[in-house]
């Protein structure tokens, strides 16, 4: 519940969301649709799990943009994104990320500090910042740039890396 909001007040313009969940028991089940009815005027659509390798798929071929992220549960937004800003700049390029800033120096994966690499302004108002993935600490997370926790990812690249790889859940 505590994502939903904090995307509303924080995105803008808040581009739709599709919510894949499991519901582990009627009362897990009764509380989603309480959620669903809580954002009901909002571009937020619940779709309840069947496979979920097979979900992810359809649910990506169902959008028309260019460009798509993930999140999970336990995210909440803390600052505004603009995704008139982000728009911007071309994916092929880019990966714009959610999910990293200067703040942004412990690896939670890897529990253990990590060096934020070089970063470099790339709008007017310096909210935009950039950095090379190669240059970043190792393995850690400025040096991933297909995290499935808030990167825009190019949907139809996704789209053919999912005919490739086997998964059966979010972690795998």
């Amino acid at each position: 519940h505590a994502l939903l909001p904090s995307y509303l007040h924080h995105c803008h313009p808040a581009p739709p969301l599709d919510v894949l969940y499991v519901a582990t028991s009627p009362a897990f089940e009764q509380a989603y649709r309480e959620v669903a009815a809580l954002f009901g005027g909002a571009d937020i659509h619940l779709h309840r799990e069947q496979v979920f390798a097979a979900d992810v798929p359809r649910l990506l071929r169902a959008r028309a943009c260019e460009g798509v992220f993930f999140l999970v549960d336990d995210i909440v937004f803390l600052r505004p994104v603009d995704f008139v800003a982000l728009a911007a700049w071309p994916l092929g390029q880019y990966v714009p990320s959610l999910r990293l800033g200067p703040q942004v120096n412990r690896s939670w994966f890897f529990d253990r500090a990590m060096q934020v690499p070089a970063l470099r302004p790339v709008d007017a108002r310096g909210g935009l910042l950039s950095w090379n993935y190669a240059a970043g600490d190792g393995t850690l997370d400025w040096t991933f740039p297909i995290s499935l926790d808030g990167d825009v990812l190019v949907r139809a690249e996704l789209l053919e890396m999912l005919r490739h790889v086997g998964f059966k859940a979010p972690n795998s």
